[in-house]
């Protein structure tokens, strides 16, 4: 039966080798969200540096347009950009993942056993090291996911509200 299985060296090798594989991932995933977060302090800190001019174009829609309109764009930018942000950090969020083995419980527990067996029991936590740490990048990668649409759509408010503003000064001068 054990002639039909493959060797316990590949299995060791394809398997630490999608291990790491998912560790760099969760480096890249990491770095997305750096990424989005950045850009989602940019456009609120710029939002919040050009409150005084929504003001000053608030008062102008009344006369051109509905006074509502400019101020819910905005916030809903803000609010919108906020929760990318939210999203982005919570992506850092630490999550341990799993060791396959820590070196020293390691050789007490298979130091007395047959080298076959030994090389089982280690594939065997390698597998499962990877399985849970699989769990955990795919959670990670759907919290950036949400994060990087909340930043489009804030964008998207965010650019309606600016026409808006744009067209209320042309049509004021």
């Amino acid at each position: 039966m054990t002639d039909d299985l493959p060797s316990l060296e590949l299995l060791y090798t394809e398997t630490r080798d999608r291990l790491l594989r998912v560790f760099a991932e969760w480096d890249g995933i990491d770095t997305k969200a750096s990424i989005v977060a950045g850009l989602d302090g940019i456009v609120i800190a710029t939002v919040l540096g050009l409150l005084f001019e929504l003001d000053e174009a608030c008062c102008l829609t009344s006369t051109t347009l509905r006074p509502w309109l400019l101020p819910a764009l905005t916030g809903g930018g803000l609010v919108a950009a906020a929760m990318s942000l939210l999203l982005a950090m919570s992506t850092y969020w630490v999550r341990k993942g799993k060791e396959i083995l820590e070196p020293r419980k390691a050789y007490y527990a298979l130091a007395n056993l047959p080298e076959e067996e030994s090389k089982r029991k280690l594939l065997h936590s390698m597998i499962e090291a990877h399985e849970d740490n699989y769990k955990l990048l795919l959670g990670k990668a759907k919290t950036l996911r949400g994060s990087f649409r909340a930043f489009v759509v804030s964008i998207a408010l965010l650019s309606v509200a600016a026409g808006v503003m744009l067209i209320i000064v042309v049509r004021c001068r």
